[in-house]
């Protein structure tokens, strides 16, 4: 198999290839978001109220929790991308405390959509990009998985990273984190961590393929190698 090859990105906007960006007081990204979806081939993207029925993909900006349930019920759609804050499960954490009520309405918003969603009971996903402030965002985009960020995301980063997370299939039912300023990156690269988990990541710019592909199945060897010495995984893996 050729590990060097880069996935390509899966659209998956089932039912009317409609994407509905919907959110009370979600403002100007909003607005960037459907702007993102179009450069990358959705012409069926808009900003409004939930539409019942016609709704393959449904992203929550700054939507309450009430307002999230009944946004999923009434647009039954296949995929909800819900933008989301960075501090959601470290609420209770000293350096999050300041922001508690913030954060804990967040984790509501994130848990109305999913529950709304799995009642439907038509197998649809859900995908959760939490977010830094806007300001004092600096440098690249980084995505990691779960909640692990407390930086800054700008409004370019974050209405990328909820685009690509319409389209993509490897962030199907995850949750990842966002920030930086520069929205100028391999998404797709970005991206693949969502479908892990990752174990190692080195910058390879100045070797070949070949010499790369044969560093990453020596590396790979390591992990199921025999004896009491042997480097050891919590889940057994082939390679």
């Amino acid at each position: 198999d050729d590990v060097l090859a880069e996935p390509a990105p899966v659209s998956n906007i089932p039912v009317s290839n409609a994407v509905r960006v919907c959110g009370a007081k979600g403002g100007a990204l909003q607005e960037l978001v459907v702007d993102e979806l179009k450069k990358l081939g959705v012409a069926e993207a808009s900003v409004g109220d939930a539409k019942r029925g016609n709704t393959g993909t449904l992203v929550l900006v700054d939507a309450g929790e009430a307002e999230a349930k009944r946004l999923v019920e009434t647009a039954r759609p296949r995929r909800v991308v819900v933008a989301s804050r960075q501090g959601v499960t470290r609420s209770g954490e000293f350096a999050f405390l300041f922001r508690k009520g913030a954060l804990d309405g967040a984790r509501g918003v994130e848990g109305a959509a999913k529950l709304a969603l799995q009642k439907i009971g038509e197998g649809g996903e859900s995908v959760v990009v939490r977010l830094g402030e806007a300001k004092g965002a600096s440098g690249e985009a980084v995505v990691e998985v779960g909640d692990t960020l407390d930086e800054a995301t700008s409004t370019d980063v974050a209405a990328a990273a909820l685009a690509r997370c319409c389209l993509d299939a490897r962030v199907a039912n995850a949750t990842i984190a966002v920030s930086g300023a520069d929205a100028s990156v391999d998404w797709s690269d970005l991206l693949l961590k969502a479908d892990g988990p990752e174990l190692l990541r080195r910058p390879a710019l100045r070797a070949s393929e070949n010499e790369v592909l044969s560093w990453v199945r020596e590396w790979a060897t390591l992990w199921t190698a025999k004896g009491d010495n042997a480097r050891r995984l919590t889940t057994p893996v082939d390679v």
